[in-house]
């Protein structure tokens, strides 16, 4: 048996990655709803583009998007295509894609630098982060945005290794995929990259590699080819509005802080968000950091590993200044602090080093693991009554898992068997990913989000009108409606509801109206109603003045 697995070791191990990468990324993927609000405002997007068949302006609304560049739109439409439905599966399948492409590059890559250990350790480490995992089954642009500039900057640290025949073709590609990530989310799709490969060069002191004409001008001329065709359409069809509208607003002003929409933090905000972010790797990192920066010279580190730890430093740091931040932001340093944390491991399971960092990471790890197994068997006591009789029934499994494998990795650590400590932190990173991530974003919905989809479905069915009173653009209603929701403003004192600076008076009109429960009290004073459908956060109402829904069922 052992020499039919070393035989043939690469096929099991693509199979059981394979196996690995369907349970955490693809099962359960079209089982809950889209969710608000990026989901739903980008899934209408391409829904929009794949049928209007312009592949150059993109609408929400009606109105033209301005924030974002087209590729992950085109993937988008392109899974429109082949699988011939838009659906909550082909909305999200270009972000696990992208999520996978990033674990197999992360592969690969650490095959031909270091071994096939290593690689595996860093590709596992990186798909099996809680922040990772959980936005790779969403469909968002950041996990396309990570993978665009993983495969980049992961060709620019290969040029330092591959024999000098080859070097051109790793820069070209460093340009290609850099072109793309441009084209994903904009100017950290450039900063990233470049940045991350110009403090390479000083680090190895050699930044004319950096700047050789050779690889420039053709790196250039890929580069250029691929990302500026777009923007020249845009800029002809919509002047100087796209270059105030796309370059100056939404990049320029969002990166120092004048167009922030409430996404204004200060730099310490990424801290928390990875600490919690790269769970059950965090305090592998934490102590991976500091014994790769304490035993560098002694340890004679692989400069793989050291141009990581600049891509992670280089990152965290770009991302920090912004003023602009959300929680996705970040998720482009979990691919270089992957390869940090499994070098540390790879050197701890092959050669038993970095004793102390990992097992009294992997210590405290299933201690907390234990306590949120425990935790979980009495919930109840602690959670709000609603929550709880949504997510009871994953609480024996919650509690079954956590329990076991922390108790598995306290095993594993006191028997020194190396490989189960790691395995059991994958363990409970697919049980998380397979079934509870699933759970938890149909609790989500449910609890207001499940109100909007039905609406907005009955309204289509019934080929009503539809708006919203005094809510913020829910894009569930506009995905679900398949059409324009008209936003009901709520009008200052002595004014009447208007509809987009258009006085409509006192009267909900020809519409059926969504509105929440605590705003019912104030529509009253404006306008007579009947309440048709009655949800958890949000109503259905008509003005029966207007509309007989008699025949409605």
């Amino acid at each position: 048996m052992k020499n039919i697995l070393k035989k043939h070791a690469s096929i099991f191990i693509f199979a059981g990655i394979t196996l690995l990468f369907y349970l955490i990324f693809i099962f359960g993927l079209g089982s809950y709803p889209l969710l608000d609000a990026d989901e739903t405002r980008y899934a209408d997007i391409a829904r929009t583009m794949f049928r209007s068949h312009d592949f150059v302006t993109m609408y929400l609304d009606g109105r033209v998007f301005w924030d974002k560049p087209p590729l992950y739109f085109w993937i988008e439409c392109l899974s429109f295509a082949i699988f011939k439905t838009c659906s909550e599966f082909t909305v999200r399948i270009p972000s696990v894609t992208c999520a996978m492409l990033s674990g197999i590059g992360l592969y690969f890559i650490g095959r031909k630098l270091i071994s096939r250990r290593f690689a595996i350790l860093s590709s596992l480490i990186l798909v099996t982060g809680v922040e990772y995992v959980i936005f790779a089954k969403v469909a968002i642009l950041d996990i396309v945005l990570t993978t665009f500039i993983t495969l980049s900057t992961l060709s620019g640290f290969v040029t330092y290794f591959a024999a000098d025949k080859n070097k051109k073709y790793w820069w070209w590609l460093f340009y290609l995929f850099s072109a793309l990530a441009l084209l994903a989310k904009g100017i950290p799709g450039v900063v990233i990259p470049f940045g991350t490969m110009f403090f390479v060069g000083l680090w190895k002191k050699n930044l004319k590699e950096f700047f050789k004409p050779s690889y420039m001008l053709i790196g250039g001329l890929i580069f250029l080819a691929i990302a500026l065709p777009w923007h020249i359409m845009m800029y002809n069809i919509h002047g100087m509005e796209f270059v105030q509208e796309y370059i100056i607003k939404h990049h320029i002003l969002r990166f120092i802080g004048s167009e922030t929409i409430g996404r204004e933090h200060s730099w310490v905000y990424f801290i928390p968000v990875f600490i919690v972010g790269f769970l059950p790797w965090t305090l592998s990192f934490i102590f991976s950091f500091y014994s790769v920066i304490k035993e560098k010279k002694r340890l004679k580190l692989e400069h793989f590993v050291i141009m990581n730890l600049i891509g992670f430093v280089f990152t965290f740091l770009f991302f920090s200044i912004a003023k602009t931040k959300l929680i996705t932001y970040i998720l482009p340093v979990y691919p270089f602090a992957a390869v940090v944390t499994a070098y540390v491991w790879y050197k701890y399971i092959n050669y038993k080093l970095f004793r102390k960092p990992i097992e009294l990471s992997v210590y405290l790890t299933s201690s907390a693991f234990l306590i949120v197994g425990f935790a979980a068997l009495v919930m109840k006591y602690f959670l709000p009554a609603p929550l709880y009789t949504e997510i009871k029934s994953a609480q024996a499994g919650v509690a079954f898992i956590f329990i076991f494998t922390g108790l598995l990795a306290l095993y594993a650590v006191k028997s020194q068997k190396r490989m189960l400590m790691f395995c059991s932190y994958v363990f409970v990173s697919l049980y998380l990913s397979a079934f509870c991530i699933p759970s938890l974003f149909n609790v989500w919905y449910k609890f207001g989000q499940n109100d909007l989809m039905s609406y907005g479905n009955f309204a289509r069915e019934n080929k009503l009108n539809l708006a919203a009173y005094s809510i913020n653009e829910r894009y569930s209603l506009q995905y679900y409606y398949s059409g324009d929701v008209i936003y009901l403003k709520s009008p200052k004192e002595g004014e009447s509801i208007y509809v987009k600076n258009t006085n409509i008076g006192h009267s909900i009109g020809n519409n059926v109206l969504v509105v929440e429960h605590n705003r019912l009290k104030d529509l009253k004073q404006y306008v007579h109603f009947v309440v048709l459908k009655h949800g958890v956060r949000y109503d259905l109402v008509y003005d029966p003045k207007y509309l007989d829904l008699s025949k409605i069922k």
